[in-house]
């Protein structure tokens, strides 16, 4: 039986959270969602073999998405992280880049084309 790969979708916005779900679910995926960071941060903590990759947004309440990368990363998780956010100036960009679990980055708002071609890469590789 196919195992479909699973996302967790770290987003605060409902509109925004429920696109991107809509597009992963269309392309297989299985989804979860969290809202806060404190909840992302533990999701991903503690079943890090679980999720294909997360959709982080930087901006999240609670612990801020740079937080739970660099927390991850004290942790040795090897769960792929796509960073998007409404905001990434050279500083940020080049400071995400440090992460060897961050694969990309990502600015709002993300097309469907990108998006759709993000999830096809997953697919097919296993990662972005």
């Amino acid at each position: 039986m196919f195992d479909r790969p699973h996302i967790l979708i770290a987003e605060d916005d409902e509109l925004v959270s429920e696109l991107l779900k809509e597009v992963a679910m269309k392309e297989g995926f299985k989804v979860s969602i969290a809202v806060t960071g404190n909840e992302a941060f533990s999701l991903i903590a503690t079943n890090q073999e679980l999720y294909s990759c997360v959709f982080l947004d930087l901006s999240l309440p609670g612990m801020h998405g740079k937080d739970i990368i660099k927390n991850l990363t004290k942790l040795n998780s090897r769960t792929k992280i796509i960073v998007y956010s409404g905001f990434i100036d050279e500083q940020i960009y080049e400071e995400l880049k440090r992460f060897k679990i961050v694969v990309s980055c990502q600015m709002k708002p993300i097309s469907y084309t990108v998006l759709r071609s993000i999830f096809v890469t997953i697919l097919e590789n296993g990662e972005l």
